[in-house]
């Protein structure tokens, strides 16, 4: 049960990362448009660069949950190889199990 919750978490991890990185390449692109189309010739270039900075941090963050879906992809293939294993060690005890129960028979 515990492997299934920690599927589950790295699922919604890797779910949230996309959606947030869509959602800051949404937002970054309505500010710069809605900024630069209301702002005068002369804060123009200010809002430019600010524009410039904030496309930095946000292209950071992306890069940061760009690595954190890649630890979670390789944690789920990690688990999922672990369920695996034990599966098959469960299927050979049950078999161990029914021929020790034969033989006593």
């Amino acid at each position: 049960m515990r492997y299934i919750n920690q599927l589950f978490t790295y699922l919604l991890t890797y779910l949230l990362t996309y959606l947030l990185t869509y959602l800051l390449t949404y937002l970054l692109t309505y500010l710069l448009t809605h900024l630069l189309t209301h702002r005068s010739c002369d804060g123009a270039a200010t809002m430019v660069v600010i524009c410039e900075q904030e496309i930095e941090k946000a292209w950071g963050m992306v890069d940061q949950s760009h690595t954190k879906e890649n630890e979670a992809k390789e944690t789920i293939q990690r688990l999922k190889q672990e369920i695996n294993n034990l599966t098959k060690l469960i299927e050979q005890s049950v078999g161990v199990s029914m021929g020790q129960e034969q033989r006593s028979l």
